[in-house]
């Protein structure tokens, strides 16, 4: 094999495990988050699943997100607006009990949001 070839081979491989490190550094994340959000009781107002069907979910006006689709979120869908909205909660709806979780630290906050931002992609 040519050197030239020999280096596009190498190159190809690294860029494949390149891939394959990111995506399970994501699908960690992604576990992470989801533990995150079944501890902290998301799962009270938002369902298990994340589909704003929780136990508790009928008694709020507005009702909880349902994070499997983007049009109900109400302060935006992509990840610096989930993270905003987790870390301060939703204040400008007197109505809303979405509570801070500003304890939670930035990694936790990144964790949390990929869990959810994956709910986004599923429809069951």
């Amino acid at each position: 094999m040519a050197p030239e070839n020999i280096r596009v081979v190498v190159m190809l491989f690294l860029m494949k495990s390149a891939i394959a490190l990111a995506d399970q550094q994501d699908n960690i994340a992604i576990d992470n988050g989801k533990q995150l959000y079944l501890s902290h009781k998301c799962s009270e107002c938002h369902g298990d699943k994340g589909k704003g069907d929780g136990e508790n979910a009928e008694a709020y006006d507005p009702y909880p997100t349902n994070f499997h689709d983007t049009k109900g979120y109400h302060h935006g869908y992509k990840r610096e607006d989930i993270i905003h909205s987790i870390k301060y909660g939703i204040k400008d709806n007197p109505n809303s009990i979405m509570p801070s979780f500003d304890h939670l630290t930035d990694q936790e906050l990144k964790e949390m949001s990929s869990f959810l931002l994956s709910l986004q992609e599923k429809n069951n």
